[in-house]
Formats: C-alpha cells, structure tokens, sequence
C-alpha cells in the first residue's frame, strides 16, 4: 500500500508543472510571450480558408464574426502534457478563433488585447487549446495569436 500511495505520488508530482513561457520575434515584430498550458500548443500556422459558417446562437460574437478557419500547421514549437492529439506539422486542421478572425477592434471594442484580424494567407503564431467532446475528435480554440 505504502508503495502504491509513493508511486501515485510520483505520477502526479512529475506530472504536474508550471505553465511554459515562449517568446515569438522576427525582424518586424517586437518580442512576444506567449504561454501554453497543460491542454495547449503553440504553433506556427497559415489560414489556408476563412470558413462562413456562423453560429446559430444569435447572442454570439461567431453569429456576428466568422470564427472558423481551415489552418495548415507550419510549425509546433510546443505542447502540453494534456494534449492528447498533438498538433503536427504539416496538419490542415479546422481551428475555432475564440475572439473571431475579425479585427478585434470590430469584435469586441472594449477589449484590453487588440486583434488585428486574419485573412486567407495569413501566417501566424497562435496558442490553442485542446477541447475534447465525447464521441468525437479533439477540437482546437485559438485564444491567442500574433500575425507575422
């Protein structure tokens, strides 16, 4: 039993760790960071498609916004232990932008953090969580990103 108890609480302590920090930088851009939780990753992406398809929730900014978008993945820099099904390069997957690819500006005005939209070709870096549904594949939400 004592051994048992020492194991499970070696699992849990070796899994559990403080959020990663990364920063994302180019020649036009000034230095970013951007953290991943346990469920997220962060990657490199282009929007390949802008979808249209908007929410039938009338009261939801993705009514209002699209907030779908068809992504090749370029790059995973990072991922958390959580995340089940792992972003992988070269991937095109459907992402859900939690603040809509529309300007932020447009979206959501009294928002601290402003967005400046995405569009077909758009290259980014983006932090996405992982949401998994029952009887159904992991879904990935932008919650944030940054436009190259």
């Amino acid at each position: 039993m004592k051994c048992l108890l020492t194991l499970l609480f070696s699992f849990f302590f070796l899994s559990c760790h403080s959020v990663k920090k990364m920063t994302v930088s180019n020649a036009t851009t000034p230095v970013i960071e951007m953290s991943i939780n346990l469920s997220s990753c962060k990657f490199k992406g282009r929007i390949i498609q802008i979808q249209n398809d908007m929410d039938a929730d009338t009261s939801s900014n993705c009514y209002r916004f699209p907030c779908l978008a068809s992504v090749a993945i370029l790059e995973v820099q990072a991922c958390g232990n959580s995340v089940s099904e792992k972003l992988q390069e070269g991937d095109i997957i459907t992402l859900r932008f939690a603040f809509t690819t529309a300007p932020s500006l447009h979206a959501f005005p009294s928002m601290k953090k402003k967005y400046p939209g995405l569009k077909n070709g758009d290259v980014f870096w983006g932090i996405a969580e992982q949401r998994l549904t029952l009887g159904s594949t992991a879904n990935f939400i932008v919650y944030d990103y940054l436009v190259l």
